[in-house]
């Protein structure tokens, strides 16, 4: 379970803990009104991840604890304690030491870049990288993220002829 997000809406991210735990609660309703429960009956562990594009350092709550008030100390077991692993992509791609021929590494670092220069430079690794026949799915996958989320949030308002492919 992921989500993404951008520091467009400061109230959004703020919030995050609260979306998670909605998020978590409606997979887990659907898993069970699916019956898709694991052998003994029970609920599947889920990893809660928030993919944050922002150019702001993140620095809202990273659990629902913290959100709520202090209640007594009688209550404070029946506190949610939903929390969530983030992962800033920007904060990650300025520490220059993400790892090489590494498809988020790329990722990450196409959305930091500053100059169309280091775009073409990682564009040209990912295509040397999904060159082969059976990396077709995901360099279709970059030329489309490419296209419906790169290219319009760097050039907004300029018409540009959609990409088919990362060559």
């Amino acid at each position: 379970m992921s989500t993404c997000c951008s520091n467009s809406n400061p109230v959004s991210t703020s919030w995050m803990a609260v979306r998670i735990q909605t998020y978590l609660g409606l997979l887990y309703q659907d898993l069970i009104r699916t019956r898709q429960l694991s052998s003994t009956g029970r609920l599947p562990p889920v990893l809660p991840i928030v993919l944050y594009n922002g150019a702001d350092p993140w620095n809202t709550a990273r659990a629902l604890d913290d959100l709520i008030e202090l209640a007594l100390p009688v209550l404070h077991q029946y506190r949610p304690q939903q929390v969530y692993f983030l992962i800033d992509e920007q904060r990650i791609a300025e520490q220059d030491n993400l790892p090489r021929r590494n498809l988020s590494a790329a990722l990450f670092c196409l959305e930091a870049s500053r100059t169309p220069a280091e775009v073409l430079t990682i564009l040209h690794a990912l295509v040397e990288w999904l060159k082969t026949p059976e990396q077709i799915g995901l360099r279709r996958a970059f030329t489309v993220w490419f296209n419906r989320v790169f290219l319009p949030k760097r050039l907004g308002g300029v018409e540009f002829e959609s990409l088919t492919d990362l060559h």
